[in-house]
């Protein structure tokens, strides 16, 4: 299957990520100039990508991710000042709803199927669960410990399992590089 551009922007910026809506109809994009960070909002309709909103931080955007109805969007930084923010989201305006500091550069996040609990890694290979009750943000159990720097996670659809994928880095060079993954359950044990 081949696939067809169907639209491309530059936007002068570094881009970190991006997360569609679960509906198809956003692109949320994380990009920064230097340690600043930006969080664009824009509409696809079809053909055409259209600005919605956006957001500057104070530091730099590392990961977001919409929650499973498309309202909030969390949003993980890095540089200086590691911060999970939560935004609710009405398809026109984003508006700031819960703030919380977390132990490292934040590196992946992912919300449970449910919309309530969110799943966030860090670079140092800290990873924490987070209830997330429309308001606000509250940790749940203690910080585990994933064995290498947290390049990615994910919740199974149910949310039984979260499945964390990471690397040990070497800085200098780049060339060895040894993967590893691990499921976890609900009680941050791995399986």
């Amino acid at each position: 299957t081949a696939l067809t551009l169907q639209d491309s922007l530059g936007i002068g910026t570094y881009v970190v990520c991006v997360d569609w809506s679960p509906n198809g109809s956003y692109l949320a994009v994380a990009s920064g100039v230097g340690d600043r960070g930006i969080l664009d909002i824009f509409r696809y309709n079809g053909s055409k990508l259209i600005l919605m909103t956006f957001l500057n931080f104070t530091y730099t955007a590392s990961s977001i991710s919409f929650d499973p109805d498309g309202t909030h969007i969390a949003v993980g930084t890095r540089a200086f000042q590691e911060q999970i923010s939560i935004f609710s989201f009405n398809g026109i305006a984003l508006k700031p709803v819960a703030n919380v500091n977390f132990t490292g550069y934040i590196s992946a996040i992912d919300w449970a199927p449910n919309g309530t609990r969110l799943a966030v890694g860090c670079e140092n290979g800290d990873f924490a669960l987070f209830d997330f009750n429309g308001t606000s943000l509250t940790q749940i159990g203690g910080v585990h410990r994933f064995q290498t720097y947290i390049a990615s996670l994910s919740y199974t659809m149910d949310g039984c399992y979260l499945g964390i994928g990471g690397y040990y880095r070497i800085e200098v060079p780049y060339t060895t590089m040894n993967g590893y993954i691990a499921v976890y359950n609900e009680n941050g044990v791995e399986i």
